[in-house]
């Protein structure tokens, strides 16, 4: 088989499909260790275990021999077998840590994984994991699917202050087992963190998530614009964009920007956090110009930034009117899976161009 259409259905494996449909998280009993941490010289943390999101980003990982011996890994016998069945994902604002059901599903897709040694594997997914807490968690879910309907709640009770026709009861669900975490970079795909005042294993510049999970390696030079995943301005210089899975995106400050007290995966703990220096959003115009994209993707993107404009609004004319913090925080909830079914579609997109390429 021809390497560019070996390489064209990889892409396909990870891009086109979801990784665990109807799951949390996805569990990798990894036959090549896993590097958690890549560097400039291709070093890290390795693990032969490993736990990510449905986007392949790396949430937990273990070094142990046996994931049995893992302290976010749980087992179970299955006559003289032993396998995995729970795993756990720890907030990342700090507010506790929650077990997730795991179990083999036929749909389960495959990631592009960092191996050492040898470079990136496709690598199966072993099993998926969802929230489990009985009958109120499969509500939850169902309160959750029901994105539409949240967000016409939400908009009344950020119009009126003094009246909501949102449930106390639903909000109540909705705060007590949602996975919440306080504003990041409301409006906007990423965040970029300046370490320069703070010893975290010596990086010095950091992309994050809106859950302060890390995108991509962490550079260590004094100079961020010497960083191969950051741009800089013309003098005088700071970084204005960044490189997310090799597309670009323009970067600025935010009146609403958050911090992160904890970064993940690596679970590194910041008393009082570390504010986002610049919030990031996809720069469709220069990776289509750069032939990074097709139309198709580009419009999807497109399509992406006009949901994280209405996100804007929503959010400041939120601030604006002292809606409550609660309600602030279901709002982003829900803001967020805005942002992944918008990003999907993005995918999707990439998925259909493989195609037609390889129909050509």
């Amino acid at each position: 088989m021809p390497f560019t259409v070996l390489f064209l259905l990889l892409v396909l494996t990870q891009l086109g499909h979801a990784l665990c449909p109807g799951y949390n998280f996805a569990f990798f009993d990894n036959t090549y260790p896993i590097s958690l941490i890549k560097d400039e010289a291709d070093q890290g943390f390795i693990a032969p275990f490993a736990v990510t999101d449905n986007s392949c980003n790396i949430v937990y990982g273990c070094a142990a021999p046996n994931p049995c011996d893992c302290s976010h890994i749980k087992c179970a016998n299955l006559g003289a077998n032993t396998y995995v069945n729970r795993i756990a994902v720890t907030s990342p604002d700090d507010r506790g840590t929650l077990w997730y059901m795991c179990r083999w599903d036929v749909n389960a897709g495959s990631c592009i994984l960092p191996h050492i040694p040898g470079g990136d594997y496709v690598q199966p997914v072993e099993s998926c994991c969802e929230l489990s807490r009985g009958r109120m968690a499969s509500a939850l879910q169902l309160i959750f699917f029901l994105d539409h309907k949240i967000t016409n709640f939400l908009s009344l009770a950020t119009h009126s202050p003094t009246k909501t026709t949102m449930h106390p009861i639903a909000i109540y669900v909705l705060l007590a087992f949602a996975r919440l975490s306080q504003a990041l970079c409301p409006g906007y795909n990423y965040a970029f963190f300046s370490l320069s005042n703070v010893s975290w294993r010596g990086w010095r510049w950091l992309i994050t998530d809106n859950n302060c999970y890390r995108v991509g390696s962490p550079c260590g030079f004094d100079n961020p614009c010497h960083c191969p995943s950051l741009g800089c301005s013309p003098p005088p210089a700071h970084v204005d964009k960044i490189v997310v899975n090799g597309l670009w995106y323009l970067c600025r400050p935010d009146v609403n920007a958050g911090a992160c007290s904890v970064f993940e995966p690596e679970g590194v703990t910041h008393p009082g956090g570390v504010g986002v220096e610049s919030c990031c959003r996809n720069d469709g115009k220069r990776n289509l110009k750069e032939g990074l994209i097709s139309e198709r993707e580009y419009e999807a993107i497109e399509d992406t930034n006009a949901v994280l404009d209405i996100h804007l609004r929503e959010y400041a004319e939120a601030v604006s009117n002292g809606t409550s913090v609660e309600i602030m925080e279901v709002m982003r909830e829900v803001q967020k899976r805005d942002l992944k079914l918008a990003e999907a579609k993005q995918l999707k997109a990439r998925g259909e161009d493989a195609l037609m390429k390889l129909k050509n």
